[in-house]
């Protein structure tokens, strides 16, 4: 939620910059858009891992309900994958 807000900031500034600053000069811009890119790029790859880590849960636990229903005994313990 936070995240994609964020995501979305740097990604405004990231397009936006030129059309907000007017005309700045070629190497000041082109400095500008390299350093929010970097930080767009990293909540990016944060957000797809966060989202991976998720997906891997949701499978997890279905199969722990197929399990259950199957043996109709109650697990104590559900082993989760490492949130990185």
């Amino acid at each position: 939620m936070e995240q994609g807000k964020t995501i979305r900031e740097l990604e405004i500034v990231v397009k936006g910059y030129e059309d907000n600053l007017g005309e700045p000069l070629r190497a000041v811009r082109e400095d500008v858009e390299s350093e929010w890119q970097l930080k767009l790029d990293e909540e990016v790859k944060k957000k797809q891992e966060k989202e991976a880590w998720a997906d891997e849960l949701v499978k997890q636990l279905e199969r722990e309900k197929k399990v259950r229903s199957a043996v109709g005994v109650r697990c104590t313990r559900l082993t989760l994958p490492p949130f990185r």
